[in-house]
């Protein structure tokens, strides 16, 4: 069985994630939640970088705050 190489590229990713992003955040339905979604702070921040402010919802480090807002949001969006 012949090797096989792998060609992982970060560029290209990082860059097809943004494309992602940018199409959810095209739907008026879709918001960003979470850690380093608003401000900088990861290398997965620049994802977001072409995503209005007002679709992109900061949280801070806490997990069980998260997870509870996260699903605020989720039943008021379903609910309308």
């Amino acid at each position: 069985m012949p090797e096989v190489e792998y060609n992982f590229n970060f560029m290209k990713y990082a860059e097809e994630l943004t494309k992602a992003m940018d199409f959810l955040g095209k739907d008026p339905r879709t918001i960003f939640i979470g850690q380093a979604v608003e401000y900088p702070g990861t290398a997965m921040s620049n994802t977001l970088k072409n995503i209005p402010k007002n679709k992109l919802c900061e949280l801070p480090v806490a997990e069980e705050i998260a997870w509870n807002y996260q699903w605020t949001c989720v039943k008021q969006i379903c609910s309308s």
